[in-house]
Protein backbone atom coordinates (compact mmCIF):
# COMPACT_ATOMS: atom_id res chain seq x y z
CA UNK A 1 0.00 0.00 0.00
CA UNK A 2 1.40 3.39 -0.95
CA UNK A 3 1.55 6.49 1.23
CA UNK A 4 -1.02 9.02 0.05
CA UNK A 5 0.05 12.66 0.20
CA UNK A 6 -2.73 15.03 1.28
CA UNK A 7 -1.75 18.64 0.71
CA UNK A 8 -4.49 20.24 2.83
CA UNK A 9 -5.91 17.65 5.20
CA UNK A 10 -9.36 18.36 6.58
CA UNK A 11 -10.27 16.95 9.96
CA UNK A 12 -12.74 17.39 12.80
CA UNK A 13 -11.60 17.43 16.42
CA UNK A 14 -13.33 17.72 19.75
CA UNK A 15 -11.49 20.69 21.24
CA UNK A 16 -11.52 20.67 25.04
CA UNK A 17 -11.84 24.24 26.26
CA UNK A 18 -11.11 24.97 29.92
CA UNK A 19 -13.46 27.71 31.03
CA UNK A 20 -12.42 30.46 33.45
CA UNK A 21 -14.27 28.70 36.29
CA UNK A 22 -12.20 25.54 35.72
CA UNK A 23 -14.97 23.54 34.06
CA UNK A 24 -14.44 22.07 30.61
CA UNK A 25 -16.57 22.22 27.49
CA UNK A 26 -16.06 20.53 24.14
CA UNK A 27 -16.13 22.59 20.97
CA UNK A 28 -16.38 20.38 17.89
CA UNK A 29 -14.21 22.07 15.27
CA UNK A 30 -13.57 21.42 11.59
CA UNK A 31 -9.95 22.27 10.66
CA UNK A 32 -7.95 22.39 7.45
CA UNK A 33 -4.22 21.83 7.40
CA UNK A 34 -2.25 24.82 6.15
CA UNK A 35 1.33 24.44 4.85
CA UNK A 36 3.98 25.66 7.32
CA UNK A 37 5.24 28.35 4.94
CA UNK A 38 1.76 29.92 4.97
CA UNK A 39 1.55 29.73 8.75
CA UNK A 40 4.87 31.57 9.02
CA UNK A 41 3.12 34.71 7.78
CA UNK A 42 1.13 34.89 11.04
CA UNK A 43 2.45 36.13 14.38
CA UNK A 44 1.07 33.64 16.93
CA UNK A 45 2.49 35.79 19.76
CA UNK A 46 0.02 38.60 19.10
CA UNK A 47 -3.74 38.40 19.58
CA UNK A 48 -4.51 39.58 16.05
CA UNK A 49 -1.86 37.31 14.55
CA UNK A 50 -3.23 34.24 16.31
CA UNK A 51 -6.80 35.16 15.37
CA UNK A 52 -5.73 35.49 11.72
CA UNK A 53 -4.00 32.10 11.93
CA UNK A 54 -7.14 30.50 13.39
CA UNK A 55 -9.26 32.04 10.60
CA UNK A 56 -6.95 30.26 8.14
CA UNK A 57 -7.13 26.84 9.81
CA UNK A 58 -10.67 26.70 11.25
CA UNK A 59 -13.35 25.93 8.69
CA UNK A 60 -16.26 25.76 11.11
CA UNK A 61 -17.46 25.15 14.63
CA UNK A 62 -20.24 22.57 14.93
CA UNK A 63 -23.22 22.52 17.30
CA UNK A 64 -22.68 25.86 19.05
CA UNK A 65 -25.23 27.26 21.49
CA UNK A 66 -25.47 31.06 21.40
CA UNK A 67 -25.93 33.05 24.64
CA UNK A 68 -29.68 33.30 23.93
CA UNK A 69 -30.00 29.51 23.71
CA UNK A 70 -30.26 29.19 19.93
CA UNK A 71 -28.24 26.24 18.63
CA UNK A 72 -26.26 26.68 15.43
CA UNK A 73 -25.39 23.40 13.68
CA UNK A 74 -22.55 25.16 11.85
CA UNK A 75 -20.77 28.40 12.73
CA UNK A 76 -18.45 29.75 10.04
CA UNK A 77 -17.67 32.99 8.26
CA UNK A 78 -19.68 32.22 5.13
CA UNK A 79 -22.91 31.25 6.90
CA UNK A 80 -25.42 33.76 8.27
CA UNK A 81 -24.43 37.12 9.74
CA UNK A 82 -25.15 35.77 13.23
CA UNK A 83 -23.02 32.66 12.61
CA UNK A 84 -20.15 34.84 11.38
CA UNK A 85 -20.49 37.02 14.50
CA UNK A 86 -20.32 33.92 16.74
CA UNK A 87 -17.29 32.64 14.80
CA UNK A 88 -15.45 35.91 15.47
CA UNK A 89 -16.59 35.93 19.11
CA UNK A 90 -15.12 32.47 19.61
CA UNK A 91 -11.81 33.51 18.05
CA UNK A 92 -11.73 36.66 20.18
CA UNK A 93 -12.16 34.64 23.39
CA UNK A 94 -8.70 33.99 24.82
CA UNK A 95 -9.32 30.54 26.34
CA UNK A 96 -11.07 29.30 23.18
CA UNK A 97 -8.39 30.64 20.86
CA UNK A 98 -5.58 28.99 22.85
CA UNK A 99 -7.45 25.66 22.99
CA UNK A 100 -7.89 25.79 19.20
CA UNK A 101 -4.21 26.51 18.67
CA UNK A 102 -3.23 23.61 20.94
CA UNK A 103 -5.57 21.14 19.24
CA UNK A 104 -4.60 22.17 15.71
CA UNK A 105 -0.89 21.93 16.53
CA UNK A 106 -1.30 18.52 18.17
CA UNK A 107 -3.27 17.24 15.17
CA UNK A 108 -0.69 18.46 12.67
CA UNK A 109 2.08 16.86 14.74
CA UNK A 110 0.20 13.57 14.73
CA UNK A 111 -0.54 13.62 18.45
CA UNK A 112 -3.75 11.99 19.64
CA UNK A 113 -5.86 13.16 22.54
CA UNK A 114 -5.25 15.94 25.02
CA UNK A 115 -1.75 16.32 26.41
CA UNK A 116 -1.40 17.48 29.99
CA UNK A 117 1.59 17.84 32.26
CA UNK A 118 5.05 16.53 31.45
Amino acid sequence: MSFKIIERPEFTRDVTVTMPDGSEQVLKTRFVGVPPEELETFDPNSVEGLKAMMRAVVQAFLDVEAPGGEVFPKVCLDESEEAARLFEWLLATHYVRLALQREYTNAMLGLKGPRRGN
